[in-house]
């Protein structure tokens, strides 16, 4: 379908994983831990949602 986004979350994990990894390396533990802890969960929501809609089928 024209217009349909596909990996858009698979995109932004990428782009978050590069954002703790130089947390990491510029020394802000407390901040890759918090970015990581946050992101851990809100993936695990956003699935959710997706199979609660329809959109994914629940692996």
């Amino acid at each position: 379908m024209r217009g349909d986004v596909k990996g858009l979350t698979t995109g932004a994990s990428m782009w978050l994983s590069g954002a703790i990894g130089l947390c990491i390396g510029l020394g802000m533990w407390i901040v890759a831990v918090a970015a990581t802890s946050a992101g851990i969960v809100i993936l695990w929501l956003l699935r959710k949602t997706e199979v609660a809609v329809g959109m994914k089928d629940d692996e």
